[in-house]
């Protein structure tokens, strides 16, 4: 019955309307999803509830009520839990003896959950602020990135989210991480005219397939599966 109820609630999530999103999150159906994420131990089902949290986090309106009420279940459950990484090792290199190879398995409920948390950290500062102190969330993508170039399976959709999600994540950490006024520049640059936040808006306005953000660091695309 969940595994039904979860599909049928991936499938009216699917897409570019926005009323049914908006229709399950004033449902609950976020805080639903998460208890049975936290409950469940069945493989398949798990991959439905976070491809449907997927669907949910390409609506802005939706994206706070999944940072809010999902942030922890899906970094705890899947994406810390699942990536290999393991607290404890020795950072983000991949291929530690003290870390643990990622089961194939899992890949589909990974690259649902990179891609939720890549939709939802473009929202707003604090949904940022939120993804960068969720306790191994950065270390466990990290990992998976640097595991999928040593297997040198980079061209797959779970890298693009992982490495979006942290280009995302990047975004004004200058400013935004406690104690941003560390690392701010305290003379003048004489080193051309271009500041940091003017070459930064010239990267991020690229445009093209493949690319991360238009300018404003907004998905070029809304991601469903």
């Amino acid at each position: 019955v969940h595994y039904a109820a979860c599909g049928a609630l991936k499938n009216i999530s699917f897409g570019k309307d926005a009323d049914n999103k908006i229709a399950i999150k004033n449902c609950d159906g976020v805080p639903a999803l998460v208890r049975l994420l936290r409950k469940t131990r069945d493989q398949d089902l798990t991959d439905i509830i976070t491809g449907t949290l997927w669907n949910l986090s390409s609506q802005d309106s939706v994206k706070m009520e999944i940072v809010d009420h999902a942030l922890h279940a899906l970094s705890d459950e899947v994406m810390v839990t699942r990536s290999g990484w393991e607290r404890g090792s020795n950072g983000a290199g991949g291929g530690e003896e003290d870390c643990k190879p990622r089961h194939l398995e899992w890949e589909i409920a990974l690259t649902n959950t990179a891609g939720c948390l890549r939709n939802v950290s473009s929202e707003r500062k604090e949904a940022r602020r939120k993804l960068r102190e969720c306790t191994g969330l950065v270390d466990s993508v990290m990992y998976i990135v640097q595991s999928q170039i040593n297997c040198k399976e980079v061209d797959n959709k779970l890298t693009e989210n992982c490495v979006c999600l942290l280009r995302n994540l990047s975004y004004h950490v200058h400013i935004e991480v406690p104690g941003a006024e560390r690392y701010q520049e305290t003379t003048p640059n004489s080193q051309g005219s271009a500041s940091f936040s003017q070459k930064s808006r010239r990267f991020s306005s690229r445009r093209g397939k493949g690319q991360c953000h238009r300018a404003g660091w907004s998905p070029v695309a809304c991601l469903f599966v």
